[in-house]
């Protein structure tokens, strides 16, 4: 039972197994862009201690959320480097909303979730009581 992936949804379940349609996706991780280097690459707050080590299948960590063509590649602890056809759209502080790979170990990284309204305001915290539970 992978109750995380049924309840939030994520890659493994809307491109892997094709088995969720995309706008049934209800996680997305915020995360600000804090450096762009070169045109082809842009540097996000979110690295391993966000999104996991956890991949699809082709090697992407996370995508955007909006629909551009916009790629989490490869992780360090505290960083996501980002990639993709979109990219020129992208500029230092942007806060771009991402759909991760494994949404099971986000979830478990995280000591709490903000339920967040189609407006996007903030409507409530979810605490996350098995945060670091793992036995």
């Amino acid at each position: 039972m992978r109750p995380g992936v049924y309840v939030f949804g994520d890659l493994s379940l809307t491109q892997n197994a094709d088995v969720m349609p995309w706008d049934d996706v209800a996680l997305h991780v915020l995360s600000t862009v804090v450096d762009k280097p070169t045109a082809d690459l842009a540097l996000i707050d979110a690295g391993s201690k966000t999104f996991s080590s956890d991949k699809t299948r082709a090697g992407i960590s996370a995508v955007a959320a909006d629909g551009r063509h916009l790629e989490v590649f490869a992780v360090n602890e505290e960083h996501g480097y980002l990639r993709g056809a979109d990219l020129d759209q992208v500029k230092v502080g942007d806060r771009i909303a991402f759909v991760p790979a494994h949404v099971c170990t986000v979830i478990n990284l995280a000591d709490h979730v903000q339920v967040v309204a189609p407006d996007q305001s903030i409507r409530t915290n979810w605490s996350v009581d098995a945060r670091g539970k793992n036995q």
